[in-house]
């Protein structure tokens, strides 16, 4: 091996370790698993937004959404779950006198 061909390699590793690295704070720092969970009856009638794989919930003015028997949240509010609510008011399904259908809650 040529010494460029090692100085390269070593520069490239290092950038690949920085990399990841502050992805992995990026990541840490957004999630939170402290989230009181929302009652039954909100999860049965909230329409949740799916994003990463998960339902998420907007309520109590957090996203939380449903991490094996716990509820996990956000320290941050992801990019897309802030434009999805921005654009469109998260609702619920109403099941009382008058029919069926959702209301904006």
């Amino acid at each position: 091996m040529t010494t460029k061909w090692v100085t390269r390699l070593g520069r490239v590793l290092c950038l690949a370790v920085i990399a990841l690295s502050l992805s992995a704070l990026t990541a840490s720092a957004q999630v939170r698993i402290e989230f009181g969970a929302p009652p039954p009856e909100f999860i049965a009638t909230a329409r949740p937004v799916y994003w990463n794989g998960r339902a998420h919930y907007w309520y109590r003015g957090r996203w939380g959404y449903r991490d094996g028997n716990r509820w996990g949240s956000y320290n941050e509010e992801p990019g897309y779950l802030r434009e999805r609510r921005e654009r469109h008011e998260p609702s619920r399904y109403y099941y009382g006198r008058g029919g069926g259908g959702h209301r904006h809650w």
